[in-house]
């Protein structure tokens, strides 16, 4: 990407895509269990871990579906290729959420009413708050991108800050044309062509971590904190 600054086009990384670059990193340094999964596919998670508990396939996701419906939304139907109907939007879900799920999910099986699972999801929900120990989540945040009546706030604030990452120099955006040769098809020049731009700079980063929120999400727990906060700046130098 790019972005004007100081009156002269610049090269441009998004902090998102950066973030994501990091993130790819993290299993590398620290504990799956650690680690939050961002995906719409949370009724499918949560079924799967139901069965591995013995429930029955169906009432699984069933049951499931009934639950995220209620506290995140879900797709009115399913996808041909799915078993599962998907969150309404993407979710940067904890570990902690998911097992609260996966009760309230079970609750729903052995018949209990809904309304009754929805009180005691809205208590775990408040009772978790924002500190948990899932660390991705912690230092990046989430916002849940859909409209939903559930009366807890889902949203949470990132304990670090990440800088797009902007070229201290002014650049030039190329063009470069290309093709690919079809070897068995006769008479056809190019399979496939196109136009990609291209630009080559050195890139200015910066960030910042927010200790004492980390430490308030992460439970007070030191020596997470500290591998957390190593693995952060780790990977920010080194992630591409």
């Amino acid at each position: 990407k790019t972005a004007t600054f100081g009156g002269v086009q610049r090269q441009r990384v998004s902090s998102q895509s950066w973030k994501r670059a990091m993130r790819e990193e993290f299993p590398k340094f620290l504990n799956e269990e650690n680690l939050g999964i961002r995906t719409r596919e949370i009724p499918l998670l949560v079924a799967r871990e139901l069965v591995r508990n013995g429930a029955d396939e169906q009432q699984a996701i069933e049951s499931a579906e009934e639950v995220v419906k209620n506290v995140i939304g879900v797709e009115d139907k399913k996808k041909d290729d799915v078993s599962a109907k998907r969150a309404k939007a993407l979710f940067f879900l904890t570990r902690q959420e998911l097992e609260i799920l996966c009760r309230a999910s079970q609750r729903v099986i052995d018949g209990e009413e809904i309304k009754e699972v929805k009180k005691s999801l809205v208590s775990d929900f408040k009772e978790l708050g924002s500190s948990f120990s899932t660390v991705d989540v912690s230092l990046f945040g989430r916002m849940l991108a859909s409209d939903t009546k559930f009366p807890v706030s889902l949203d949470v604030e990132a304990a670090a800050q990440v800088a797009h990452a902007i070229s201290p120099h002014e650049i030039t955006r190329e063009f470069d044309f290309y093709t690919a040769v079809d070897e068995i098809e006769e008479g056809v020049p190019a399979g496939m062509l196109g136009v990609t731009e291209f630009s080559s700079s050195t890139m200015y980063r910066y960030a910042c971590v927010d200790v004492d929120m980390l430490e308030e999400r992460l439970g007070s727990r030191d020596e997470l904190v500290r591998e957390t906060i190593q693995t952060f700046v780790q990977t920010f130098v080194t992630s591409m």
